[in-house]
């Protein structure tokens, strides 16, 4: 029981501290737009580019999944390292 006990006192106290640390680092509201903003309606803002970023992340998965693969195919054949 006092173990529960002060496990909530603990999450209490750490949930607030982290309330807090969120609510001091709060970023000013944004200027005004600018005043052309609006004659050619509103022009969408171009995200980031998430291409060249998935495909190194594939890239990466399949050199790992394929070092795996030989990895287990030198084990199952016993091309591999002998452990004494």
């Amino acid at each position: 029981m006092k173990n529960i006990i002060r496990f909530t006192i603990i999450l209490i106290f750490i949930s607030i501290l982290t309330m807090a640390a969120k609510r001091g680092q709060s970023q000013p509201d944004p200027p005004p737009p600018p005043v052309q903003h609006g004659y050619n309606g509103n022009v969408p803002v171009s995200g980031a580019p998430l291409g060249n970023g998935s495909e190194v992340l594939i890239l990466f998965g399949l050199f790992y999944a394929a070092r795996n693969y030989i990895q287990v195919r030198k084990r199952e054949t016993g091309q591999g390292k002998k452990q004494y």
